[in-house]
This record gives structure tokens, sequence and C-alpha cells, in this order.
């Protein structure tokens, strides 16, 4: 059985406190989910609140390492009326469902054909780096974005260092770096044409990846966004948001 309006797929992501979604693993699966235009609802929760909500519904961990128990999660609509959803965690492995359970030619392609193995090369391997340079300068701001309750439980879970502010000149040394590689990556990207994606002219789950370092970026500090965001990531974050505006969320 499809999803549909009626009958959507539940997708569970974080909010700040405020009911708006912050973090960069769920807006990969909000991503792929407009861009196959799958009916879904989100159901929303705290960080503090993710361990307990996945027991409850019986979604196991998806980490031997702290934290265990993580989002992105999704329900499917099962085929038998009176059956039960199927539960799907992180963002990878759910858009591999997506694409076996919505194939093409009906609804656009995830992956496209013989991407996968070097995609999940690429967001495993090579991203975490790129997007770790971010995290000294992020985290430290988590606070101007979400609530006491979720900044508590990232105190008493998290290394002090984490959420400890640079100096500002180191501060503004690391955001140059960041910037530096991000141009790096642009200049690879330039092979594949003005309005290209990485995978070629068809956005994909490595595009949802970057954009989820972009999402964050945004939401934290807009101004540096802009910096980092010129060019042709200026263009390439204006297409990905185009698909975020093109949403098939249901209420």
């Amino acid at each position: 059985m499809a999803a549909t309006k009626e009958n959507p797929i539940i997708f569970y992501d974080l909010h700040d406190g405020k009911g708006s979604s912050w973090s960069p693993n769920p807006y990969k699966t909000r991503m792929c989910l407009n861009l196959k235009g799958l009916p879904y609802r989100v159901e929303y929760m705290l960080l503090s609140e993710v361990e307990h909500k996945l027991k409850e519904l019986g979604v196991g961990p998806t980490s031997d390492t702290f934290p265990h128990y993580t989002l992105p999660v999704i329900a499917d609509p099962s085929s038998d009326p009176d059956g039960n959803p199927t539960y799907v965690a992180e963002s990878f492995a759910i858009a591999v469902y997506l694409d076996e359970k919505y194939p093409a030619p009906k609804y656009p392609v995830i992956f496209p054909s013989g991407t996968r193995g070097v995609q999940h090369l690429l967001v495993n391997q090579y991203l975490p780096s790129l997007v770790g340079s971010l995290i000294p300068m992020l985290f430290p701001k988590l606070p101007q974005i979400l609530d006491e309750q979720t900044m508590d439980y990232l105190r008493r879970t998290r290394p002090p260092e984490l959420l400890k502010p640079l100096p500002e000149e180191e501060e503004t040394k690391k955001w140059e770096d960041a910037r530096n590689k991000f141009i790096g990556v642009a200049k690879s990207l330039d092979f594949n044409g003005e309005d290209s994606f990485i995978m070629g002219s068809q956005p994909s789950f490595i595009d949802f990846a970057f954009g989820g370092a972009f999402f964050l970026i945004e939401k934290i500090d807009g101004a540096r966004m802009k910096i980092i965001a010129d060019g042709k990531w200026g263009n390439y974050w204006k297409r990905l948001q185009e698909i975020e505006g093109n949403s098939s969320q249901v209420d």
C-alpha cells in the first residue's frame, strides 16, 4: 500500500522548542520525501525525548555508540489496514527504503542508477570531515535557536568543549578555512556544468546531505551563510530550497 494524503508516511523530526525543525539529519529525509512527492505528516519531538519515544514505538537503536537512538525515523503505512507500519531509521537507510518501495519511473529516484555506493562513500567518509570543520563554530551558538530543555540535555550528554565559544580570532580563521574547503568542492562541481547537482543534472541524497549543513548554518548564522553560500553554492542552495518549498507534507 502506497502512502496517501489520508494515510501518509509519518516523519519523526526534531524541533527547537518552538515547533521548527533545526537538525541537518532529519532535513535529508524531509528532502527525500519532497523529491518523491510522497505525502507525509511530521511528528516533532525534543532531542531529550528521542530515546524514550523510539523505544515506545519499538524502533531499535541506530548506533552502538552514544547517542544510540537518533532521528530521522519514518513510519510507512502497512498494506494491511489492520497492520503495523514499517519503521525505518537513519537517513541513508530511509532513502534506500524509499527508492525500493516507491521506485521509478512513477517516483523520482533518490539514488540515480549506479550511484548508491559512491554516495554512501561520500556521505560517510568525505562529508564528515567537511561538515566537522563547522562544528566548533556552530555548536556554541545552538542556544540561539534551541529551547532550554534541549540545551540542558546537550550540556549533560556532550563534551563541554563542544559548546564552548571559540575566541573571536580563532573562530574567524576557522570560518575562512571552512569557506575555502567549500570553494574547493565548488571547483570540482564546475566540471558538471553551471546548474548541476553533485551527481549530475538531478538532485540526489548527497545533495540533501550538503543541504543539511547549509540548513543549520542558515538557522544559526544567516549572515555567515551568505558568505559560505556565495557564487556557485548560492545558486545550488537556492535550487535545494525550491525542493524544500515544493513540500508534499500534509496536515
